[in-house]
């Protein structure tokens, strides 16, 4: 990560890594504007994941005075990797403004540039990698409706835990996902495969989906689909062998 030496080298859409509270922290530039007489000096926007007192962050865009005579700033630079271009990458940032689901592990600022800049095809985003006899699942936060795909796997809580299902519909309008998975009517009623209306609030509720590795065959979206749908009404559930992930898998393997 190459230093700053002044502020103009900086351009909307770069990933930076300023001092935040005395520590390194990342975001992503909107506008850059340099004072005339001292090219280290200047008014920088950045979006981040900013510290609320006394605990909570958010996401936000915010200006930060930057001198470069006092500070050590740096611009972050990606080899090898496809980036989003510039208004792509901001698009992607401001579209979190105002989320709450800072996690230390796998959802800090530096996540945040990341998906921006790089979006999923990162590993660095990658919260949880499970062998299946079929191939390998790789897991990641979902934090937009560029990330519900429908015939994706959903990770969502369902009755205070987590749980899997199928997506069939993605309805932004309404916020809502349609998934199909093994649900039950009530916590004490008989697991059924069913289709439900999932409501999606992405600044708060912690949101998953499974990806395949790309180099195990796998099922189309749309044969995914189909498998879930055509198991509707069915009342086999078991822990081990027959719950709502194994009911995914099924549906994304055989």
């Amino acid at each position: 990560m190459p230093d700053i030496n002044a502020v103009d080298e900086l351009e909307p859409g770069d990933a930076i890594v300023f001092q935040y509270w005395g520590i390194d922290h990342e975001g992503i530039v909107t506008s850059v504007t340099t004072d005339p007489e001292d090219k280290k000096l200047g008014i920088v926007h950045v979006i981040h994941y900013a510290f609320n007192f006394p605990i909570t962050r958010t996401i936000k865009e915010e200006r930060f005075f930057f001198d470069l005579n006092q500070q050590k700033n740096s611009k972050k630079v990606y080899e090898n990797v496809q980036l989003y271009d510039a208004a792509t990458t901001i698009e992607r940032a401001r579209a979190r403004a105002g989320e709450q689901r800072h996690n230390p592990f796998n959802n800090t600022s530096r996540h945040l540039v990341e998906w921006a800049k790089v979006g999923n095809d990162s590993t660095m985003l990658e919260n949880g990698t499970f062998p299946v006899n079929n191939g390998i699942m790789r897991r990641y936060n979902a934090y937009s409706w560029n990330d519900l795909k429908e015939g994706c796997i959903f990770d969502y809580s369902y009755y205070g835990i987590r749980h899997q299902g199928v997506v069939t519909k993605v309805n932004m309008q309404d916020n809502m996902v349609t998934v199909v998975h093994y649900g039950t009517r009530g916590i004490f009623s008989r697991r059924t495969v069913m289709k439900e209306d999932v409501p999606i609030d992405f600044k708060m509720q912690t949101l998953m989906i499974y990806r395949c590795d790309p180099a195990f065959k796998h099922n189309t979206p749309d044969e995914v689909i189909t498998k879930a749908e055509q198991r509707i009404g069915e009342q086999s559930w078991k822990i081990m062998s027959n719950s709502s992930w194994k009911f995914c898998l099924h549906c994304l393997f055989n």
